[in-house]
């Protein structure tokens, strides 16, 4: 009965809004008759289709300024923090996992990340949530529309040309444009896969072009760090691991929901195994001149081929993470500027869904374009709204939901609690600090060549 519920609050906003306490079989019955026609085909993942998901929500932009973060830590702490991190990343899996259960247990809706918020607070608690994720996930367009615009002009220049930023943000705009009138995701689900792909290969030309230098600089504890640097660093591995809002979605959608925790180790798993590698062997070809994986070196001679196939390819990926968060922040925005909309069944109207679009897409161009520092944006995401969805809100979750706990783990929330409200005020000092200094060094006024 829970999967067939949620099967009709997933495409009914009206008849969500209405359920706003625990309900009985028979009262769910009463409100909605049709309940047992629906089917049981809502429930269809298995937990490897799962980990695949999770892999590519999360597998994206944080691992290209891995080698940098080691390069500020060092080989121990850049190790550590990379483990201590992951580990981070499967709690909260698991702490989600237990809670979208335990609501569902006690016959509470639960469709999205920001239903865990309305369990354990309300409304007050959805409102919250659902603002920090918006805040969030608008800022990681602005990232990707950064990395897309940036890797296109290095297409651009290995054809002997010049494109500036702004100009290659329009190019990116018109482009995103159109793929943003997709409105179901389940018709993106190739492009999402091949994104992932995609980002293996400038991976492998980046490795190669440095591996090709005739001297090996030095690498263990950086001999040049300070607070600043050791926390922006901290906070660029978090924000590798974060994309665990759209994890309840997944977990109603499963056959077996008990089973969540394997697709979580297991994603998390190998997302370390790629994270460690590109990390390593950067900084071990690099030392402390490794940098943000996304400019590819030039020859002197002209400019080869392999820069071009490693930007078109990074193009292609961060445009596949567009696709799906832009639409994601579609959905949302057009629920709130249409709200007579909500509980509409099958695709909105072309014109009012390409109205959202172009909001989307013009904060998305005026942030990238007055913010052109993509390092310390994902510091600054990672260490704040990042931290708070990962970590903060399923820690007070927890404790608020799940009564009854054993002690040990009662403790273990509240240590969590305490070390991500720690984590958040040194990180998000620093990040900020260096966002605003590196929008002071800017060479170029906004919306300039």
């Amino acid at each position: 009965l829970d999967s067939l519920h949620l099967q009709l609050l997933e495409h009914d906003e009206d008849a969500r809004s209405n359920i706003s306490h625990p309900m009985t079989d028979e009262e769910l019955r009463s409100m909605f008759p049709d309940l047992d026609k629906l089917g049981t085909d809502y429930a269809v993942l298995s937990w490897p289709s799962v980990a695949v998901d999770i892999t590519v929500i999360i597998l994206g932009l944080g691992v290209l300024g891995l080698g940098l973060a080691f390069a500020k830590l060092g080989w121990v702490l850049g190790i550590f923090f990379l483990f201590f991190v992951a580990l981070g990343a499967v709690y909260s899996g698991l702490a989600i996992s237990t809670l979208t259960q335990e609501a569902l247990r006690r016959k509470i809706a639960v469709t999205n990340y920001a239903d865990l918020g309305f369990a354990a607070y309300g409304d007050s608690g959805r409102l919250t949530v659902v603002i920090v994720q918006f805040v969030f996930l608008a800022f990681v367009l602005v990232a990707d529309q950064l990395v897309a615009a940036q890797s296109l002009q290095q297409v651009v220049h290995s054809q002997n040309r010049d494109l500036c930023l702004v100009s290659a943000n329009v190019v990116i705009i018109g482009v995103m444009l159109g793929f943003l009138q997709i409105q179901d995701l389940s018709h993106v689900t190739g492009i999402a896969v091949g994104g992932i792909v995609c980002i293996i290969i400038p991976l492998c030309i980046y490795f190669s072009e440095i591996s090709e230098q005739p001297e090996r600089p030095e690498t263990g504890f950086p001999k040049h760090s300070d607070f600043d640097s050791f926390s922006n660093s901290l906070a660029t591995i978090v924000f590798a691991y974060q994309g665990q809002t759209f994890f309840p979605e997944l977990i109603v959608q499963m056959k077996k929901p008990s089973d969540f925790p394997k697709a979580v180790t297991s994603s998390i798993g190998v997302m370390t195994t790629v994270y460690l590698i590109a990390a390593c062997v950067s900084y071990h070809l690099m030392g402390g001149a490794a940098e943000f994986i996304q400019t590819f070196a030039d020859d002197e001679d002209g400019h080869s081929a392999k820069t071009t196939v490693a930007s078109v390819a990074l193009t292609l990926h961060v445009l596949a993470g567009y696709v799906i968060s832009g639409n994601v922040l579609n959905k949302k925005l057009y629920s709130w500027i249409f709200p007579e909309d909500n509980g509409r069944h099958g695709p909105a109207p072309k014109h009012k869904w390409l109205f959202v679009s172009v909001l989307t897409l013009l904060f998305c161009f005026i942030v990238a374009n007055i913010i052109p520092s993509l390092n310390e944006l994902i510091g600054v995401l990672g260490a704040t709204c990042g931290c708070l969805l990962t970590w903060g809100f399923v820690s007070v979750f927890s404790l608020k939901f799940l009564k009854g706990m054993p002690l040990w783990q009662t403790a273990g929330h509240a240590t969590v609690l305490v070390l991500t409200i720690v984590f958040m005020g040194m990180a998000t000092y620093s990040t900020f600090k260096n966002l605003v200094d590196s929008l002071r060094d800017e060479a170029h006024p906004p919306f300039t060549c």
